[in-house]
């Protein structure tokens, strides 16, 4: 029980960087393509 309480935040931490990591690169994109569609 006690193992796969650590496991799960060690994989909730994990999963939270690629979100971060995700949602840096969409919002890149995305700035990116808003420069594109203006020009």
């Amino acid at each position: 029980m006690q193992r796969s309480y650590k496991l799960a935040l060690i994989d909730k931490e994990r999963s939270d960087q690629l979100n971060d990591r995700a949602r840096k690169i969409l919002a890149e994109l995305r700035r990116m393509n808003c420069e594109f569609i203006d020009n």
